[in-house]
């Protein structure tokens, strides 16, 4: 029974790796997903989701928007869904052939694995959508009674914040832009921890 649950995990799994290979070939939505573990206090810790979003620019029409939907699951039961919508203003920026946006989720979560799925979904064209996950994530306790740090965070731009405006990616007096499209080339050659 196992073998068998396993055997069409896989080919359910091969099904939306393909359909989402397809999506990229045909210049739809790409997805990425970054989940990072800070202190919070002795017994839970914030739980940050980054996820980005990439739209080929000649993949949309103007003011699109994206539906999003967040699961968060523990041994197969969901413990929160998030569902949220983004218009493509969030996407602008410089480059003509692609539009990013890259965003942040919040979470106090209890120790233990957790399991996240993240969506998404062109309104206007209901076709065009992505999907990827982070399964098995373990939230680990913080101690007094040895030395642990948090998780340790790429970025892809890390400046001085303005002290008198708090937006959501200031962290200790730095605005923390999340790498979670993993994108390395000659126009972004930095890494930043």
């Amino acid at each position: 029974m196992m073998k068998k649950n396993l055997i069409i995990l896989y080919s359910v799994a091969m099904l939306v790796t393909l359909n989402s290979a397809e999506l990229h070939a045909q210049g739809g939505l790409s997805l990425g997903l970054d989940v990072k573990q800070f202190r919070f206090n002795q017994d839970t810790s914030l739980v940050e989701v980054c996820y980005g979003l990439i739209v080929a620019a000649d993949s949309e029409k103007p003011d699109n928007q994206y539906a999003f939907e967040l699961s968060i699951s523990q041994q197969h039961r969901e413990l929160i869904r998030d569902i949220w919508m983004v218009t493509d203003e969030a996407l602008k920026n410089d480059s003509a052939e692609k539009q990013m946006m890259v965003d942040i989720l919040r979470y106090l979560l209890s120790p233990g694995k957790y399991d996240f799925q993240l969506y998404a979904q062109s309104i206007s064209s209901p076709e065009i959508r992505d999907s990827i996950a982070v399964k098995d994530f373990q939230v680990r306790k913080f101690t007094a009674d040895h030395l642990s740090i948090s998780d340790i965070e790429l970025a892809q731009n890390i400046t001085p914040a303005d002290p008198t405006a708090t937006k959501r990616f200031d962290k200790n007096q730095f605005t923390v832009i999340p790498n979670v499209l993993d994108i390395f080339d000659e126009e972004n050659p930095n890494v930043y921890y």
